[in-house]
């Protein structure tokens, strides 16, 4: 029998008797687990004929994220990875009829707009839509291409800001947007610009400005969030992603914070999931090879996983491997130790939050005889921490604690529970590791389902109670490999060089980064040790 779920939560009274009317006495045995109706956007803007931006990539967001996604197209594009080869206009009358359609029948939760080119096209969009009630506004600014070209002209610009900026929920323009819509000659450098120029824009109307700041120089990247009415920043960093792949990611986060505000989320829960969201998908669609200049991304990352074979290959080794469609930097794996950290006068989140500003790239939660209420609190409060900075948060033994904290996977050692069992639980798309000591270990990992193993211990250790054995077994466990390896095992900034060159793609560390008073400046030594390794 399938069960049937839904919530008596947001459901009207009327919407109540009537599903009660149809369903009868199978609404008793309900869980109020999921959304009674389906959440609704609609995406105002440009098709993409190559499918990495435009409503071609708005459609796949919203699906991602769980919302049902309408479209009215305000132009038609030839264009590929390399550029735009030509664009059609969408009459004005023709443009409005598309959203009549959509919002007499179906009607929408929140509209999104994309690339209106003209004043206009601004001018019916909001005349079109504003017939139909209120209904919440993300409108993405597009006026600037990647490559610095601006897109729309000043008429088009002033138009957004008499008719869209004043009912808008939100407004995301990046750096470049931002800037022009402030008449700026310089760029906006910096999160203190960067605050200050959301003020200046929420003095349009809007109730909230996200301003991305992925077009920021540097290893972080920091994005603003400012609510008018309140006056609250928000800042949301995250590691930068190199990748040539980023075609759409725009597209993608606006769409993603709509579908989100869709359900109901509160703005600040929607922009922040959003953001993790295109990381993720960043990281997974480094090596997609799809075209011959700014690649899309795989929206679908989750379920679907594609590589090129040869990208595959040559990042198996790498210190950012790809394995099931996961880009994964394994290079500084940090071990939390509760009694080290408590030792140095630190918090757990202060001493994690410290290592990863620092470069760690891997954060394993390890809390050995703790009380399952006790390692479940620690581990909810790392997961957003964690994601905040693009670092997975890895849980050591525990499949339960990982699962009720949606983090990133779990690590296992040979007494545990069996790798293939984890795999079960935790479905396909977490991440798992192994601890290993042979090439024979590390072949059975492979078949249980394991994305990486952790070999060792190398050196002899105090925290972990095993034999060492050496850089020549380290050694022999790489050259079987054909996952990516971790060593462990008594390593710091002095001596991890050796196992990288024993062919390793990263280190497991538990002192050389908790046992520090100042754990950001340990990591960065590792970070700096490897680096001169490789």
């Amino acid at each position: 029998e399938t069960p049937i779920i839904m919530s008596t939560q947001m459901m009207a009274p009327s919407e109540w008797e009537r599903a009660r009317t149809i369903l009868g006495s199978a609404l008793e045995c309900v869980p109020p687990v999921l959304l009674a109706r389906s959440p609704r956007v609609l995406i105002v803007a440009g098709s993409d004929s190559s499918g990495g931006a435009g409503i071609q990539a708005d459609i796949k967001a919203c699906q991602a994220q769980g919302a049902f996604a309408m479209t009215a197209i305000t132009a038609l594009t030839a264009q590929n990875t390399k550029g735009v080869q030509g664009v059609m206009g969408v009459s004005c009358e023709f443009l409005e009829q598309q959203i009549l359609s959509c919002l007499s029948d179906i009607r929408a939760d929140v509209v999104k707009t994309g690339m209106l080119a003209t004043a206009e096209v601004v001018e019916c969009v909001a005349r079109a839509v504003g017939r139909h009630g209120l209904i919440k506004w993300v409108v993405d600014p597009v006026m600037v291409a990647t490559s610095g070209h601006e897109l729309v002209g000043s008429a088009a610009v002033a138009a957004m800001k008499e008719h869209l900026f004043p009912i808008a929920h939100i407004i995301t323009p990046n750096l470049p947007e931002a800037a022009l819509l402030l008449n700026k000659t310089s760029q906006i450098e910096g999160v203190d610009a960067m605050i200050a120029a959301a003020k200046l824009l929420a003095r349009m109307g809007p109730q909230w400005v996200l301003i991305k700041g992925g077009h920021m120089e540097g290893g972080m990247c920091s994005d603003v969030l400012f609510e008018s009415s309140t006056g609250s920043v928000t800042v949301i960093e995250g590691r930068y992603v190199p990748s040539d792949n980023t075609h759409g990611t725009g597209c993608t986060l606006a769409s993603s914070i709509a579908a989100l505000l869709a359900q109901g989320m509160p703005t600040i829960d929607a922009v922040t999931k959003a953001k993790h969201y295109v990381w993720d998908a960043i990281r997974a669609s480094c090596a997609l090879g799809l075209g011959g200049g700014h690649g899309p991304l795989n929206h679908q990352y989750v379920t679907a996983h594609w590589a090129s074979p040869w990208a595959e290959r040559s990042l198996l080794r790498a210190a950012t491997p790809m394995y099931r469609g996961r880009m994964v930097d394994y290079s500084v794996y940090a071990v939390t130790d509760d009694g080290m950290i408590a030792a140095q006068g630190l918090s757990l989140a202060a001493a994690v939050e410290a290592a990863v500003r620092g470069g760690v790239t891997v954060v394993q939660l390890r809390q050995k005889g703790l009380d399952s209420s006790v390692m479940l609190k620690a581990a909810r409060a790392l997961v957003p921490l964690c994601r905040q900075y693009g670092v997975p948060l890895i849980i050591n033994d525990r499949v339960d604690i990982a699962l009720a904290s949606d983090a990133d996977g779990v690590h296992v050692g040979q007494d545990d529970m069996p790798c293939a069992d984890v795999r079960r639980m935790l479905g396909p798309h977490k991440i798992v590791g192994v601890s290993v000591k042979t090439p024979q270990l590390m072949a059975q990992a492979e078949r249980d389902g394991a994305d990486y193993v952790g070999t060792g211990a190398v050196y002899p250790t105090s925290t972990k109670d095993t034999t060492a054995i050496g850089l020549a077994g380290l050694s022999a466990v790489c050259r079987a490999a054909s996952l990516p390896v971790v060593a462990i095992g008594g390593l710091n900034a002095a001596n991890c060089g050796e196992t990288i060159r024993a062919g390793a793609v990263g280190v497991a560390v538990v002192s050389a980064v908790f046992n520090t008073p100042d754990p950001r400046a340990a990591a960065q030594a590792l970070v700096q040790a490897l680096a001169a390794a490789r």
